[in-house]
């Protein structure tokens, strides 16, 4: 059920979803509350302007980013294992047979380096069939194995967790996968934003969390007038992911979960 509302109530919360909202809502209350509902109408406008800047993705999911550094692989301290959160390729379906590279594949190159360096023996992937989207025959994290192998990792050094169906349950299905083998302390590998939740999430669950961020968002460009401030559908998508982010952690905090 948590899974279910979460994935419909999602979009509603997050950009331009919420905008959408705030307009629908501004519009049923223009006749008895007009005050009101022109505030609604502006913040909507202000926000989605403002979530659409080059700046905001700075300020708002560099906040994100920047709560663990960034280093070389070869920097990385020694761990038992890396494991490396799925969700970055397309699964094939009946009008895409092949497997999509997407941005967040940045997670396992990550990973693959961090195993070529000689960071953990074992190369952990996460990430299971979201049934809400359809089901396919595989889990991601055996798609992900596919791509790892591909890449050069053996396939007796990687394990792969494809039950899981969100962050917490990644968490979970890794300590059951990996508590037998006395495997605790991790390299941990997903995305920048995505880090803060995912390495409070794996420590709750009795990780020793060595967070190892990937695929970022920020900190590419410098921001300069006009252009920072200039709309921009990618900084749009970039805030939503960031905002999920923060929400998602309030929620998890709640749960007990992180």
């Amino acid at each position: 059920m948590f899974l279910l509302l979460s994935k419909v109530l999602t979009p509603l919360l997050l950009p331009p979803g919420l905008q959408m909202v705030l307009v629908l809502i501004s519009f049923f209350l223009f006749r008895r509350r007009p005050k009101l509902a022109w505030t609604m109408g502006l913040l909507s406008i202000v926000s989605l302007a403002y979530l659409s800047s080059g700046v905001a993705v700075e300020a708002f999911t560099g906040h994100l980013e920047r709560q663990f550094p960034s280093v070389a692989p070869s920097e990385a301290p020694t761990a038992d294992a890396i494991i490396v959160l799925g969700d970055f390729q397309a699964t094939p379906t009946a009008k895409r047979p092949r497997i999509g590279i997407v941005d967040d594949t940045d997670r396992l190159y990550n990973g693959v380096q961090l195993f070529r360096a000689g960071k953990a023996p074992v190369l952990v992937l996460s990430g299971g069939s979201v049934m809400l989207y359809g089901s396919t025959r595989r889990s991601q994290a055996e798609y992900a194995r596919d791509l790892a192998i591909s890449l050069g990792v053996p396939a007796s050094s990687v394990l792969v967790e494809g039950l899981s169906q969100n962050t917490h349950e990644n968490a979970v299905a890794s300590r059951n996968l990996l508590a037998p083998r006395n495997i605790h302390r991790v390299l941990l590998v997903t995305s920048g934003y995505h880090m803060p939740r995912s390495a409070a999430i794996f420590r709750k669950e009795g990780f020793d969390v060595i967070p190892y961020p990937a695929d970022f968002k920020t900190g590419w460009y410098e921001q300069r007038f006009p252009f920072g401030y200039l709309p921009n559908p990618q900084c749009l998508f970039v805030n939503g992911l960031a905002l999920h982010e923060y929400i998602g952690l309030a929620v998890y905090k709640l749960r007990g979960w992180a």
